[in-house]
């Protein structure tokens, strides 16, 4: 019996991180050129030539503390008294 995958998710790790701490700078989703120096287009090209959807996993409600977008006060959601 043959199985098939439908999709491919693009995991943690993807998005730049000015540190080694992903836990701590996720939230800007930059993509990290570094690991995909052509960027998604090649990788994601590959993945449909496979037969499979392309995904990318993040997390839209969370930001580290050391990312750029945790100064963005003005975007975040807060509760009086937390920040």
């Amino acid at each position: 019996m043959q199985h098939s995958t439908d999709g491919y998710i693009i995991d943690a790790g993807w998005y730049k991180s000015k540190t080694s701490d992903w836990e701590q700078s996720h939230g800007d989703w930059q993509v990290d050129m570094m690991r995909f120096p052509g960027g998604f287009k090649p990788v994601v090209e590959e993945i449909h030539q496979q037969g499979m959807e392309a995904g990318l996993w993040f997390e839209m409600e969370t930001v580290g503390r050391l990312s750029e977008k945790f100064q963005d006060t003005e975007s975040l959601v807060q509760e009086t008294g937390m920040l």
